[in-house]
């Protein structure tokens, strides 16, 4: 009888060893399997931003506490690399991706530079709020979230996280002028953020650019502690989780902006405040914005976050 017993828990054992086997093995040939590349567009709008980036003058990253002479002279200065932004925004736009080793220290100053570029445009919608041009400024504001998400697609997690923070740049300014907005506009806005919403890289892919980086520059050693599926014991887990989270929180507050303009909007046109969030669609909205959720419960990014 105890033989027996043995017997049963021993080939319980032997059973669950070989299925870790199998998983294991199945998690490295997924990891080995090589990423297509991904053409490049001709013309590729990346290549406007990196000239306008080249040829900008001056420091935009204190635009915020920039007088009306020294906001009129920045753009009065930049006036081509303006131009070069928006030609960029006008056309299709890839980064030229990288897997080597040394991807974060070459792509570092095209990081900053990109983020001046962002608050270059915030500084030309400052500029048009001085001229009390308030319709022109929230269109501004709206290129500043549109450069945001074209700058940074076809990168990895950091140039996500990036296009996040340049974005939440963009985000922050259009939100102070809600209140300020006419029906027309508002709805203008929200469509022109829906549409960045739809047309935004989608995270999957982002975390197919980081895998394809892993598969090229990690170690056997790394990559087996990658498919553990404990986060406390694997590094690679925890940071995409922790990147989910980041992106995910800060996109929704491009959707808390939408929220704030169908409510201006709906005011305007009927003369009261909508009793919830739910008369705002589809009228309004396409569809009601929904809080992040957690990384880890989501089941589009399971697999990519155990491997």
């Amino acid at each position: 009888m105890l033989e027996r017993k043995f017997k049963s828990v021993s080939a319980l054992l032997m059973g669950i060893l070989l299925i870790l086997i199998a998983l294991i093995a199945y998690g490295l040939v997924q990891l080995n399997r090589a990423l297509p590349p991904t053409p490049l567009p001709k013309p590729n709008g990346y290549d406007d931003f990196v000239k306008a980036g080249q040829t900008l003058v001056g420091d935009p990253g204190n635009y915020d506490t920039m007088t009306q002479e020294e906001l009129r002279s920045l753009i009065a200065t930049n006036v081509e690399v303006l131009k070069l932004i928006r030609q960029g925004l006008a056309r299709h736009s890839r980064i030229a991706l990288d897997f080597s080793t040394n991807y974060l220290s070459v792509r570092m100053p095209e990081f900053m530079t990109a983020k001046k570029l962002a608050c270059l445009l915030v500084a030309d919608g400052r500029w048009a709020e001085f001229k009390h041009l308030t319709n022109d400024a929230a269109k501004i504001y709206m290129q500043t979230i549109r450069f945001s998400n074209e700058a940074v697609r076809g990168g990895v997690m950091i140039d996500r996280l990036l296009g996040s923070a340049c974005e939440a740049i963009g985000v922050g300014s259009l939100q102070k002028l809600v209140n300020d907005l006419d029906v027309q506009n508002c709805r203008a806005m929200i469509q022109s953020l829906q549409e960045t919403r739809r047309n935004r890289e989608p995270l999957m892919d982002v975390l197919l650019h980081e895998r394809e980086w892993m598969r090229r520059n990690s170690t056997l050693r790394e990559r087996l502690q990658s498919l553990i599926p404990i986060p406390a014991f694997n590094p690679t887990k925890r940071m995409k989780q922790g990147f989910l989270s980041t992106v995910q929180s800060r996109e929704y507050k491009l959707d808390q902006l939408m929220l704030e303009l169908a409510t201006r909007a709906y005011e305007l046109e009927n003369g009261k405040l909508p009793k919830s969030p739910a008369d705002l669609v589809p009228e309004y909205l396409e569809a009601m914005p929904t809080a992040p959720t957690n990384a880890t419960n989501d089941s589009g990014f399971i697999w990519l976050l155990i491997h």
